[in-house]
């Protein structure tokens, strides 16, 4: 078994493993060679198990119906998400409910706060996911990466139970958790086709301040080129990719250009990019074009056969 020290100490002669700053390293000589390598850990050890805990009451089950009330009246009024941070106080072990201000869609929720209340901290956030189940998409791991304490969401809210997806972070590390450990009063019910073991009911009233319903506004629905509207999700994300340049509803069209008008048509327009879009101008596409070697003619093939690339 080889000696562990700590860098800073003294290294022996002897082959042995050095805990630094950056990580496990491995110093050894063997015949003429003498090496000091990184290493992925101590093979003789025990594997440790990383985990995560909140030593915290659970949410009561009045501040839970509330944002489950709220988050229902957002689905119901907007077909939405929504979204609430929470803050809690160690020393009384209360909660508060902030709904900041949002603007939200069927898939997304955009919100600012700034709110902070004397002795509470802010230890955590909970949204929902309107009619789709509850998981922690990519959005919501990497908006809360570096948000130590407890994320919730909540799914399902087109029925009369929902469901729910619970983790802590904790340095950057996020482990899923029992929801009943820290939301009281919810209970597991079994509904065919879902995973019971995420699906829950509870009896808590539904009552929410009538203040928050104004701290909500629906954002205007994203209207794309209707040849791109057809691919969907898949769209969407590529949309993204390209700062969102094929939403029609957020730039000025830039009329009579030459490059793939006929399938860019939308009515009397040409709905490509606004001239301050650096892909919408005919000198990027030209020159894109003489870098793959590529003829129009090329690119309406490839229009054609996935509708990606057509208005770049």
């Amino acid at each position: 078994m080889f000696q562990i020290i700590t860098a800073g100490s003294e290294i022996p002669d002897d082959t042995c493993y050095i805990i630094g700053k950056t990580g496990v390293f491995l110093k050894k000589k063997l015949d003429m060679i003498e090496s000091l390598v990184p290493v992925q850990g101590i093979n003789f050890l025990e594997d440790v198990v990383p985990y995560v805990k909140l030593h915290i009451d659970p949410i009561p089950v009045k501040e839970f119906g509330k944002i489950l009330g709220f988050f229902k009246y957002a689905y119901n009024t907007y077909k939405s998400e929504a979204q609430a941070i929470l803050h809690y106080c160690i020393k009384t072990r209360k909660w508060i409910v902030e709904v900041p201000l949002q603007e939200a869609t069927a898939g997304s929720v955009r919100y600012k706060s700034e709110l902070s209340y004397p002795e509470y901290l802010r230890i955590g956030t909970i949204h929902s996911h309107a009619s789709m189940s509850a998981f922690h998409s990519g959005t919501d791991v990497h908006d809360e990466e570096d948000w130590d304490g407890l994320h919730i969401t909540l799914g399902n809210m087109n029925h009369h139970w929902f469901s729910v997806k619970a983790s802590i972070v904790s340095n950057k590390i996020r482990c899923v958790v029992d929801p009943t450990e820290y939301i009281k009063g919810i209970n597991k019910v079994e509904v065919e086709g879902l995973q019971s073991s995420q699906v829950y009911d509870s009896m808590c009233k539904l009552d929410f301040p009538e203040s928050w319903k104004s701290n909500i506004k629906q954002l205007d629905p994203v209207q794309y080129h209707n040849q791109f509207q057809l691919f969907g999700n898949t769209g969407r994300i590529i949309d993204r990719q390209f700062n969102e340049f094929f939403r029609t509803n957020r730039h000025t069209p830039m009329v009579g250009s030459n490059v793939l008008s006929t399938e860019l048509s939308v009515g009397n327009e040409y709905r490509i990019p606004c001239e301050t879009c650096v892909h919408g101008h005919a000198k990027f596409m030209k020159e894109l074009m003489e870098e793959e070697d590529l003829t129009e003619d090329d690119l309406r093939d490839i229009n054609d056969d996935n509708g990606l690339l057509f208005g770049l």
